[in-house]
């Protein structure tokens, strides 16, 4: 029931975001992968509730770089199995959000989407926020980046073992 209320919390902010609405995106494709590596687009969607806190993403340990609601950015990583995890941005008056972690795994050449969510699970009688991490499939990642926006900054931070 939780998945199915964040999906659902997902799938209406994205339809209503303005960029959905407008078409406003400066979505472009990241260079195919070369030689034993593969590409991971990581994405936030746009969210109208507790889109405030950013997600930092982290791989093998290694910090990649922050996003905010609406962007996304891109890593190549070695062929191989990865530990990945989104940490919840912190505020000044808290302690810090949630985190979660997955095994992200690719062979060289391959595209894989990881998405990171916000929501709230309402199936509790008390609601709470959800801030999910998790690959989707190709072609839904490639229709939500549509609608998101590269941060440059995001490449400019990345460790060189994840560039191109």
């Amino acid at each position: 029931m939780k998945a199915a209320s964040l999906v659902l919390g997902a799938t209406m902010s994205m339809l209503l975001s303005p960029g959905a609405i407008a078409g406003d995106t400066d979505y472009t494709p990241a260079p195919a992968p070369s030689g034993d590596k593969f590409l991971v687009y990581f994405y936030r969607m746009p969210a109208g509730n507790l889109s405030f806190r950013g997600a930092e993403i982290i791989v093998d340990g290694k910090k990649l770089f922050g996003l905010a609601t609406g962007e996304y950015s891109y890593a190549y990583l070695p062929a191989g199995t990865h530990t990945v995890r989104a940490d919840e941005g912190k505020l000044l008056w808290s302690s810090g959000g949630q985190s979660n972690e997955i095994a992200l795994s690719g062979n060289a050449g391959e595209t894989h989407y990881a998405r990171v969510a916000v929501g709230t699970d309402i199936s509790q009688f008390n609601p709470v926020s959800m801030f999910v991490l998790m690959e989707v499939k190709p072609l839904l990642g490639e229709r939500q980046l549509a609608m998101s926006h590269l941060d440059p900054d995001t490449l400019a931070q990345l460790p060189p073992e994840f560039r191109e």
